[in-house]
């Protein structure tokens, strides 16, 4: 692994839409064993059994180039819900929020909404957040707080938001602009604790940073028109990304690449991630080329998750290493030494 100082110095110019030597990297040869836990309510609500797994897992990864040891927060997709009174299951996967139905329409408006932060998952967010950095000394994410529209569809339930767009918008636009403001206000506690005590950060997407940051996303949008979209979700997207210094949009899906173009039109956002999604080509897969393009003709830069190992030169040699995020999980030392040494190779004659 290359010294901190170093690794920092590639993120630092991702963020800057900028390359040193080639592309940030983020490789990483992960662990087989894990830490398995009793029950349960020990597997996402026991912090100090959380941090011991962390640190079985993370002593059992070897990390590369621009990876770092680092703690995703994780306490369920949506988990801002939680905070603002939305009840919660727990499974074997992931924290369930959106269960039985709990708004029957969208009459209120969402002012009487407000964020609790002595809720159970708030309060649980800030312990593992301490606890990573004084027991583990990692650095931790922001919590996963989710896209406004998607935690307002934890509240009233998918389909019915749906209709809600032809039969409320009024109601619709009142509650996604009062969930904003409690969004900004989550972020704002959460990096502001983060910055304290790290004063380095991350979050599910893995990259790095020394200014407050986090995803924004709208999964919701995959099932919408390009118009409905510019209507209801670009003005939160626009608001979220003026209030965070960085962000980065979560592209989930071919479904969404029909709303790209406005996305892209928004200064505030750094970077775009694609997933392509269940069943489609890996992310280094040449037929997403072209996307990867329009992203960076864009002058945003593109962050790539889980890129196949065998597929990474085609990356390092058709896109421009400015603003380049890859993820790459590798067999082995030998096989990431191989990796580096092709980004480099390539940066200089990449597009």
């Amino acid at each position: 692994m290359e010294s901190f100082e170093e690794i920092k110095r590639h993120h630092d110019a991702f963020w800057a839409n900028s390359h040193i030597d080639r592309c940030c990297l983020y490789i990483r040869k992960l662990y087989t064993e894990d830490l398995p836990p009793q029950s349960l309510e020990q597997q996402w609500l026991d912090i100090p059994f959380r941090c011991r797994q962390d640190r079985f897992r993370t002593e059992r990864t070897e990390f590369f180039a621009d990876a770092y040891p680092c703690t995703f927060i994780n306490l369920g997709p949506c988990s801002l819900s939680e905070a603002i009174g939305r009840p919660f299951a727990l499974s074997d996967r992931t924290v369930w929020f959106e269960l039985e139905p709990f708004l029957a329409d969208l009459s209120e408006g969402g002012k009487s909404l407000t964020l609790n932060k002595e809720s159970t998952l708030f309060r649980l967010a800030e312990e593992y957040i301490l606890q990573t950095v004084r027991t583990n000394g990692y650095v931790p994410s922001i919590p996963d707080l989710g896209g406004v529209t998607d935690v307002l569809c934890t509240l009233r339930g998918t389909q019915d938001l749906l209709a809600d767009l032809y039969d409320d918008p009024e109601g619709f636009m009142a509650y996604t602009s009062r969930l904003q403001v409690l969004w900004v206000e989550a972020f704002r506690h959460f990096t502001e604790l983060l910055m304290k005590e790290s004063g380095l950060m991350t979050s599910w997407l893995p990259v790095l940073s020394d200014v407050p940051f986090s995803p924004i996303q709208c999964d919701f949008c995959g099932m919408i028109s390009p118009d409905m979209f510019r209507e209801f979700i670009l003005p939160e997207l626009k608001y979220l990304s003026e209030h965070t210094p960085r962000s980065i949009y979560h592209l989930d899906g071919v479904d969404e690449i029909k709303h790209l173009d406005a996305i892209l039109s928004l200064p505030g956002i750094n970077a775009i991630q694609w997933i392509a999604g269940a069943g489609k080509a890996n992310t280094g897969d040449p037929q997403w080329f072209d996307l990867y393009r329009r992203i960076q003709a864009a002058g945003k830069g593109l962050v790539l998750l889980d890129v196949d190992p065998n597929l990474a030169e085609g990356l390092f040699r058709e896109l421009s290493h400015d603003g380049l995020f890859l993820r790459i999980n590798c067999e082995d030392e030998a096989q990431a030494n191989e990796l580096i040494r092709a980004a480099t190779g390539l940066a200089h004659s990449a597009k």
